[in-house]
């Protein structure tokens, strides 16, 4: 089987980062909880290109150069070493170097499988959903409630990482799951055929 891994907020923590520096850089404060929304203007009460701006800012920071690794998500990709994993991530093309570096430091992921979609800032490029139709996935591990139901309406089952901004996200092809055990519970009944 062929899986699809998103990587912010999947594999490496980013909301709780990009907030502390919005905080540091005198924005509002808030908390992980009352994110309701990845278009992180909304939340902040900023423009969109302030927002950017800030997302710069965290490229430049601590927290985007020694990234956190979501909980349990190190442990449960050694677990997944009998399927095709594919990387897929809306960051832009300027994050590629480093992005790459995290992902074969703390997980050995090789760069062949590591696709960069639309550009999240300036929307363009492919999408999520095409590149995992190109690549034949047929399961994908993601958090952004905006893409979910592309995938969905596509045929991919998506198993969606409990977040505050996906809260309302309902769909026949969509299994939520609060953290990566249950990502791995759920993957276990795909290849037992329940």
């Amino acid at each position: 089987m062929k899986i699809a891994i998103d990587i912010d907020e999947v594999l490496f923590e980013f909301v709780r980062g990009y907030l502390q520096v919005a905080k540091d850089k005198g924005y509002k404060e808030l908390t992980f909880e009352e994110v309701y929304t990845y278009n992180l203007w909304e939340p902040l009460g900023v423009s969109k290109e302030e927002a950017v701006q800030i997302s710069e800012d965290y490229h430049n920071s601590n927290f985007f150069n020694s990234p956190e690794v979501v909980l349990g998500a190190k442990e449960a990709l050694k677990k997944l070493n009998n399927y095709e994993l594919f990387f897929i991530t809306n960051r832009p093309l300027r994050w590629k170097l480093k992005t790459l570096s995290f992902l074969k430091e703390n997980f050995g992921v090789d760069s062949s499988h590591v696709y960069f979609a639309g550009d999240f800032h300036k929307g363009n490029g492919k999408g999520k959903a095409e590149i995992c139709k190109e690549l034949g996935v047929s399961l994908i591990v993601e958090d952004h409630s905006e893409f979910v139901e592309g995938y969905a309406n596509e045929g991919i089952t998506v198993l969606l990482l409990d977040k505050p901004w996906n809260k309302n996200v309902l769909h026949e092809n969509i299994i939520r799951c609060k953290d990566w055990n249950e990502v791995l519970r759920n993957l276990e009944g795909f290849k037992s055929g329940n």
